[in-house]
């Protein structure tokens, strides 16, 4: 047990987690609010079809990133949180990244250029923020167990949503609230982050992760540390894991 898990195990104080996210041990999701509930969510996790939902058919307002102070115990609200499974968000948020760096045009690159183009942004993120678990890659499960364990939140209005699921599907959970609106979130694609996976990418990071075992294992400890936290919410929150 590291420092930060022996923390974490010793209290269940809310002003201390408070004080964690404001030193960036962990990662502050954003978050919205509508008249229903307050939703927790995050880049490559649901973040555009939720900004752009709740913006087009106003139905409440994005308030950035999240405040402790917003779970009070007094709301009576429903919380929502957004999960996915860290090992499909870290890689389709890199691949977000690789695109923002070369300015979309990463699909006209040949194997061995993709190649050093990863192997560059993973070492120079690495050099400069000390973890990949960053930007559009940065993984929020261990910020909302924590969350979700240090305050006092009635789990009745709990609903935990995990996107990669084939029951997690934000229209879904939407169209509870808004059932006059279905028929327009379809209509305008729905939701859903079961794409096919990134082949190409997956096959080229194999083949860096052969080459340099640091990597790898840079790779594998903010995967591996996340996908522990995943499964913690998924066990100990399991009723609370929105199916439809």
């Amino acid at each position: 047990m590291n420092q930060r898990e022996e923390i974490f195990a010793q209290t269940e104080n809310k002003e201390l987690f408070a004080q964690l996210l404001g030193n960036k041990i962990i990662h502050n999701p954003q978050y919205a609010e509508t008249e229903y509930f307050l939703i927790l969510y995050s880049s490559k996790g649901g973040s555009s079809w939720i900004t752009n939902t709740i913006n087009q058919h106003e139905l409440g307002r994005e308030a950035g990133e999240f405040s402790i102070e917003s779970l009070n115990g007094k709301s009576e609200k429903d919380l929502i949180v957004v999960t996915r499974n860290p090992s499909k968000k870290w890689v389709s948020g890199l691949w977000e990244e690789l695109h923002k760096e070369r300015e979309s045009t990463i699909n006209e690159l040949s194997d061995s250029e993709l190649e050093n183009t990863i192997y560059k942004w993973l070492v120079d993120t690495y050099d400069i923020e000390g973890t990949l678990s960053f930007a559009h890659c940065r993984l929020y499960n261990e910020s909302y167990y924590h969350l979700l364990k240090s305050n006092n939140i009635n789990k009745k209005k709990l609903k935990i949503v995990n996107i990669d699921s084939i029951g997690g599907d934000l229209v879904n959970v939407f169209s509870d609230y808004w059932p006059h609106l279905k028929n327009e979130f379809i209509g305008e694609g729905g939701f859903s982050s079961r794409r096919p996976r990134h082949e190409r990418l997956l096959k080229i990071l194999l083949r860096i992760c052969d080459k340099n075992n640091v990597i790898q294992k840079q790779i594998t400890d903010v995967i591996l540390r996340d996908l522990y936290y995943y499964n913690k919410i998924h066990s100990e929150f399991k009723e609370q894991i929105y199916e439809l």
